[in-house]
């Protein structure tokens, strides 16, 4: 009956031991964990002399003065400064991970018994308790043992706890501060539509404040454009359509400026789940972003035109200055055939020099919105005449015919005939260049009845029998600067003429113009002009 009285005693004791320890846990500071620790050892055993050690390793401790010794640091410590400590016994017993005793003459701190105390983490060594006990190792007794290790383990699993803590908050606050210096808003939502998060660069789009916005629903946090705005990604996201951006155009303030803004999502799945655990929105001042396009498509164009200039220039340059010198030194020259011929040579580099710089002023003129055209009335057909006349004697040199299909009821146009003459002419140009001798060019015009909604309009064919543009090269016929990859037809062009003949027709006619072509066959280019 007495041993079962003594047990009840034992278990309960060590239940409320264990309740002692579980407040180890409910510390928030390494500061705090220290106290609760003190108390507990004290109830735990009578010990004489204490030091406490943790790891340098662990966050939480560098903020704790103390005296380094190896890898540990002092944090506690009740016993002279001149106690000797042997750390093979510390780290043999952090090895073992259980609480051990080591007789005075062995661990050579004095007349006192040493136990060791190891705190031991799941991935690191925490540290260590140290203790001078003045009882010997029959007074180690099992239960003074579990009681140690109880404690150790409790004391472990809260510094592995508080740095844990540190690690997130330092987490956090490195991610707070990424999202906080991005220069695009970022939102976030849960999935009950709550703002879990805004950043500066948000609240100063959306005009909220994020003290206000944050733990709001959204349709409460912000103005009710931006709110449907909002409705609208998420529910595209919950369909698993693709979202996009959407545009909204939003008053900077209280004048009559505005700027477009420009919001695109993400939704957050759950694992193993079709719910969604949030939302997390990016937004944009479209304004800025389009100019910064702008800016950089400029700052392309102008490093392309530098290089164009240095190149394109030069070559005809340097063959009309020596054709001209050829010409004035005496004895170069024997026959007025040959004269004639230097002279052509002149003659056919400075035209080649006039185009070039008329490409690349219309280009200028172009990006600058200050192209003019214009508009009268006018036959097609002559405009097409026109043309043909200006490139027969290159299509003659060349070998090749130009067959003018032009239907006598073709309808008369609003165009502006110079630049329309410039397209044409830009279009044969192309096609004699890339047409073998004995080879055809079909320009042929007819009037097309459109849909109800979009007025009729006269298309113009340009039919070519030539080599032909591979698939993947047609986008390099629109790109300024660039030139379908063909070294046996290679001109050294500007690779301006399309891009400007696109400018003309779609921009300043309203019209469209695209290409269809066939390696070994040919190409037709399509251009529809509004009646």
């Amino acid at each position: 009956m007495s041993d079962n009285t003594a047990d009840r005693r034992t278990f309960s004791e060590l239940r409320l031991f264990l309740r002692k320890t579980s407040a180890l846990l409910a510390c928030s500071s390494v500061e705090e964990l220290l106290e609760v620790s003190d108390e507990l050892l004290l109830e735990t055993v009578d010990f004489v002399f204490c030091r406490l050690y943790l790891s340098t390793g662990l966050d939480c401790a560098r903020s704790l003065d103390g005296e380094v010794e190896g890898e540990m640091k002092l944090v506690r410590s009740a016993c002279p400064e001149d106690l000797r400590l042997d750390w093979s016994l510390v780290s043999w017993a952090l090895r073992s991970g259980e609480a051990a005793l080591f007789p005075a003459g062995q661990s050579g701190g004095g007349t006192e018994n040493m136990v060791v105390v190891p705190l031991v983490g799941r991935t690191m060594k925490l540290g260590a308790v140290v203790l001078w006990v003045d009882f010997d190792e029959a007074g180690f007794t099992g239960q003074v043992s579990d009681l140690l290790a109880l404690c150790g383990r409790g004391l472990s699993t809260a510094l592995e706890s508080l740095e844990l803590s540190e690690q997130r908050a330092r987490s956090q606050a490195f991610v707070q501060h990424v999202l906080e210096s991005v220069p695009v808003g970022i939102l976030s939502l849960d999935n009950a539509g709550t703002v879990t998060f805004i950043n500066g660069t948000a609240e100063f789009m959306l005009r909220s404040e994020r003290g206000e916005a944050t733990g709001n629903e959204y349709s409460r946090a912000f103005r009710g454009e931006i709110a449907d705005l909002i409705r609208q990604v998420v529910g595209r996201l919950d369909r698993n359509e693709d979202s996009g951006e959407e545009e909204l155009e939003l008053k900077r303030g209280e004048g009559d400026d505005s700027y477009v803004l420009g919001l695109s999502g993400t939704r957050l799945g759950l694992a193993g789940s079709e719910e969604a655990a949030g939302y997390v929105f990016v937004l944009r001042d479209l304004e800025v972003t389009r100019e910064v396009t702008r800016l950089r498509e400029l700052d392309g164009m102008k490093d392309d035109l530098l290089s164009l200039v240095s190149h394109e220039l030069r070559t005809p340059l340097a063959s009309i200055m020596a054709y001209a010198e050829a010409l004035l030194m005496e004895g170069m020259i024997d026959t007025e055939e040959e004269r004639c011929e230097y002279l052509e040579v002149i003659r056919s580099e400075g035209e080649r020099l006039g185009r070039l710089i008329n490409d690349v002023l219309d280009l200028t003129k172009m990006q600058a919105g200050k192209l003019e055209y214009h508009f009268e009335d006018h036959n097609l057909g002559d405009v097409v005449r026109h043309a043909a006349t200006v490139e027969s004697g290159l299509a003659e040199k060349k070998g090749v015919e130009i067959i003018q299909e032009m239907p006598a009821d073709l309808p008369v146009i609003r165009i502006d005939r110079d630049r329309m003459v410039q397209v044409l002419c830009n279009l044969l140009s192309n096609a004699i260049k890339y047409t073998d001798e004995g080879g055809t060019i079909t320009v042929r015009a007819q009037a097309l009845e459109t849909e109800a909604e979009r007025p009729a309009c006269v298309e113009l064919l340009v039919i070519d029998t030539g080599v032909g543009i591979p698939a993947g090269q047609i986008h390099k016929v629109w790109s300024r600067f660039e030139q379908v990859e063909n070294a046996r037809h290679h001109t050294g062009g500007t690779g301006l003429g399309m891009p400007i003949c696109r400018q003309i027709v779609e921009d300043g006619h309203g019209g469209k113009i695209w290409l269809t072509s066939e390696v070994g066959v040919g190409t037709t280019v399509h251009c529809q002009l509004p009646l």
